[in-house]
């Protein structure tokens, strides 16, 4: 019985082939339009994630119990407490980078001062995973080698507020581990731009040899921040550095961070963009939906002659309800399929060519976010999409159904 209610209604919703194509044409734009702004919007988000881990915090943090609260040197640890050589090949992982940081008064001279955060790092494994790894981000100058334990690279608006330029000394001013007054004299080897206030306005990058010496801190580290090279399998690598750190004084000794607590700014934007994506969608599925109950409908209506008959020959109304019902369900699955394969290739294809954004490229740039659009397909998200648009297409032709299903068999072959 099954199979004969499928051909028939196949048979029947091509009787009117414009009709058909429309509503499934209205059904595929519905599904395309969304698995496209899914997906531009899934580009977007990995852009602003890529752009706000590589100016310094990496995907994933691991600190002290307590460092995150306090940020303070009370809350370093031994380097070698950590095993970043087994951090470092857990599959994923794609560079580590320790390092300390310390509030300090940066001055060049004697009337120009700042508060700035210094912080130690290893060149070579900075430079590698961050931001200052790329070219024009130094303006002017160059940044640290690992053997420059003298040097420090700052921001263009910090060295603006110093009037400091390349080659000036800068004398750094804080509290040592000990408590004792820690102060050095370095030499400002390259000013960087990175379009971010915090870090052009109060960022210093010393040695981290250099400033564990001056902060009595030998061997020790605030914070070993690692990039992963896909970020959708930060959790699996969050779990994997627990599970080796548990080994290393018992996972309650250390914090395993990841970049959605790293950065909350930025994660806020992201569910703020989000939301308001979720409601233009919906939005557009209920439009949609009005239109297909209008096409279903009025394929009802006109076929009053044609249920009476049906039911006046021993076809019962349930068996009339659930031939519309499939007619629906045959008209989402052509929709969806078309839909979901425009949507898929047109996400393909920007992820292989992204688009250059024209004027606003500048202003982009100057913030440090690529000027181009680029989407991501997601084959998870399309097949949720997928669920909820043919949920909403067989609700809406649960009405149209149900009226055929009530029919009366004298009354509908009246009808002309």
């Amino acid at each position: 019985m099954g199979g004969t209610l499928a051909r028939i209604a196949w048979r029947n919703i091509w009787r009117n082939r414009r009709r058909t194509l429309l509503t499934a044409l209205a059904i595929a734009f519905g599904i395309g339009l969304i698995v496209i702004t899914r997906g531009l919007q899934a580009g977007s988000y990995a852009q602003m994630i890529d752009v706000a881990v590589r100016r310094s915090p990496g995907h994933i943090q691991v600190h002290a119990q307590g460092y995150w609260e306090k940020k303070d040197l009370a809350h370093t640890f031994p380097i070698a407490a950590v095993d970043t050589a087994g951090i470092a090949h857990i599959p994923g992982v794609a560079h580590v980078s320790p390092k300390l940081v310390v509030d300090a008064l940066a001055s060049v001279g004697e009337e120009n001062s700042t508060g700035a955060q210094v912080v130690g790092v290893i060149p070579s494994l900075e430079r590698a995973m961050t931001v200052f790894g790329d070219s024009g981000i130094m303006e002017p100058g160059r940044f640290l080698t690992d053997g420059d334990t003298m040097g420090a690279v700052i921001g263009t608006t910090m060295a603006r507020n110093l009037h400091a330029r390349v080659g000036d000394e800068l004398v750094l001013f804080t509290q040592a581990r000990d408590g004792s007054v820690a102060a050095a004299l370095v030499h400002v080897r390259g000013i960087f731009h990175v379009g971010e206030l915090d870090m052009d306005g109060y960022l210093v990058m010393a040695n981290l040899a250099l400033m564990q010496n001056i902060l009595v801190a030998p061997g020790r580290a605030s914070i070993i921040a690692l990039t992963v090279k896909d970020v959708r399998d930060v959790d699996r690598v969050r779990a994997e550095i627990e599970g080796l750190l548990a080994t290393r004084g018992g996972s309650a000794r250390w914090q395993v961070m990841t970049y959605r607590r790293l950065m909350p700014d930025i994660m806020q934007s992201i569910a703020f963009d989000h939301a308001s994506g979720i409601i233009f969608l919906i939005l557009l599925l209920v439009v949609i939906a009005f239109g297909i109950l209008d096409t279903i409908l009025m394929s009802v209506m006109e076929r009053f002659h044609e249920f009476g008959v049906m039911m006046a020959l021993g076809m019962r109304g349930r068996a009339i309800a659930a031939m519309v019902f499939v007619e629906g369900l045959l008209l989402a699955v052509i929709g969806l399929a078309v839909g979901n394969a425009i949507g898929w290739a047109a996400n393909a294809w920007w992820q292989q060519h992204p688009t250059p954004l024209g004027g606003a490229a500048e202003a982009m740039e100057s913030v440090g976010f690529h000027p181009e659009l680029i989407a991501l397909p997601d084959l998870g998200q399309q097949a949720t999409w997928s669920v909820v648009v043919l949920c909403m297409t067989l609700a809406v032709a649960l009405w149209p159904a149900v009226v055929a299903a009530r029919f009366r068999p004298v009354e509908a072959i009246r009808q002309t």
